[in-house]
């Protein structure tokens, strides 16, 4: 009695010992059925996903509004930059409100954009301040804070790299 791999229905080793009730010729056939019927269960489940999703990200990561977001910039602004050794501190958003960054600095002789965040992630809606950084060939930081303030991260916006983490001591 031959039984087949259950992805790519190639003969199985008889002499494998059974184990589990799905069978494939390889770890890779098993992580290809598993990843396709990951995908099938996301897209029959979507609005389940998303909401999951969701609160995933609140329970890790938090929830922040404009109060928090502005008290994020100040502790980049007096905390952490200087921290990191930026220096040439410029405050961009108490002159324009919705300039695609909030700061302009130097680090290591170079000039840098630095766009403060508390949300989870950015979206697209700041591919104008990377496309900018880009043509006046500056380096655009993307400094992500939590919204307890209790750590922060740097990530490069040209390949997504984590360029540093850091704690913080919790502000009142």
């Amino acid at each position: 009695m031959s039984r087949d791999c259950k992805f790519c229905g190639r003969p199985l080793d008889p002499n494998r010992p059974r184990a589990g009730a799905y069978r494939y010729c390889s770890p890779e056939c098993k992580t290809k059925q598993l990843s396709k019927k990951h995908k099938e269960y996301v897209r029959t489940h979507h609005d389940a996903v998303l909401a999951s999703l969701r609160a995933w990200k609140i329970r890790t990561w938090g929830i922040s509004n404009a109060e928090i977001a502005a008290k994020a910039e100040e502790l980049a602004r007096d905390v952490i930059l200087p921290k990191e050794g930026f220096t040439e501190i410029f405050h961009v958003s108490p002159i324009r409100r919705f300039a695609p960054f909030d700061f302009v600095a130097t680090l290591n002789q170079e000039r840098v954009l630095i766009d403060v965040t508390t949300a989870f992630g950015k979206g697209n809606y700041t591919k104008t301040a990377a496309e900018l950084a880009n043509a006046l060939r500056l380096k655009f930081l993307y400094l992500f804070v939590k919204p307890d303030f209790t750590s922060y991260m740097f990530r490069d916006s040209k390949d997504g790299s984590h360029v540093r983490l850091g704690e913080l001591v919790p502000v009142a």
